[in-house]
């Protein structure tokens, strides 16, 4: 998964020249927020109740990615 993100980031980067991308996942699915980490993607905080999920406001921790070209 990991190598499926790095390869998105790269194409979102090189060929739609964007100069950041956000990712926001629920802080209790450690995997996810793993495999953006080791994709480059850096903690931003926690948007709090920010997606209605199954009747319930779920907080999601925000990451983010910056083009090193730009």
């Amino acid at each position: 998964m990991t190598e499926a993100v790095r390869l998105m980031v790269d194409y979102a980067f090189t060929e739609l020249k964007l100069h950041r991308i956000v990712a926001c996942v629920m802080p209790r699915n450690l995997g996810s927020t793993r495999v953006l980490e080791k994709a480059g993607f850096h903690h931003e905080g926690i948007a709090r109740s920010n997606v209605l999920i199954n009747g319930k406001w779920e907080d999601h921790q925000v990451l983010a990615i910056i083009n090193p070209e730009d």
